[in-house]
């Protein structure tokens, strides 16, 4: 039996796509019952995890002597969802560019959600995102889940989530967090008490949509 131990910035995608599977056949093999209830988001993982990796199958062919074949294997991909506002307002119809995950620029515009929604290759840890004049560097995977209970900062996994949507978050500080949220909260049409409670959570896993 392969273990694969869960490096920061790996997801599942890029996982399977190193030993060659797709996604869905490594998280729902009976090896990683486990995981799943652990994890119910494959794309988001914690550094430590261990995901199993199944026994792969002999994939069998007939095909008649004395001529040439093509065989085609399928490149593991992944989807890069991305959506940009102002001040709440989706930046539809925007031009965009994303650069480092192909050879060349992917290329397009915003949707009417403000939303980029491409395919990329399973591997990408990071990419450049051009999207109107303004420039972000995107890291794809490294997001830790929200409610991973071996994090040592609990903390950051709020922050990150929070910065991700814009909302203005100095550093991991009580103090800061506390405003942050309360921000957020404003934002949300929820008390802005500043408190992580149960609907604050539930609003910012919605609208981060993890």
């Amino acid at each position: 039996m392969t273990t694969h131990t869960v490096q920061q910035g790996e997801c599942l995608s890029s996982i399977a796509a190193t030993y060659g599977f797709a996604w869905q056949t490594v998280y729902r093999a009976q090896e990683n019952a486990e995981l799943r209830p652990l994890r119910p988001n494959p794309n988001l993982l914690f550094a430590g995890d261990v995901v199993v990796i199944p026994q792969r199958e002999p994939v069998g062919r007939s095909v008649p002597t004395g001529a040439e074949h093509t065989f085609r294997v399928g490149r593991q991909m992944k989807r890069l969802h991305l959506e940009f506002r102002h001040d709440g307002v989706p930046e539809d119809g925007v031009e965009f560019r994303i650069l480092g995950v192909t050879a060349e620029a992917i290329v397009g515009v915003t949707d009417e959600n403000g939303a980029i929604d491409v395919l990329i290759p399973s591997r990408a840890e990071r990419a450049r995102v051009q999207c109107g004049e303004d420039h972000y560097d995107v890291y794809i995977g490294h997001l830790d889940p929200l409610h991973a209970e071996e994090a040592s900062d609990p903390r950051a996994l709020l922050a990150d989530r929070l910065r991700n949507l814009g909302v203005e978050c100095a550093d991991n500080s009580s103090d800061a967090l506390e405003q942050a949220v309360a921000h957020f909260q404003a934002l949300s049409g929820l008390p802005a008490t500043g408190e992580v409670d149960a609907d604050t959570l539930t609003a910012l896993e919605r609208t981060h949509g993890c």
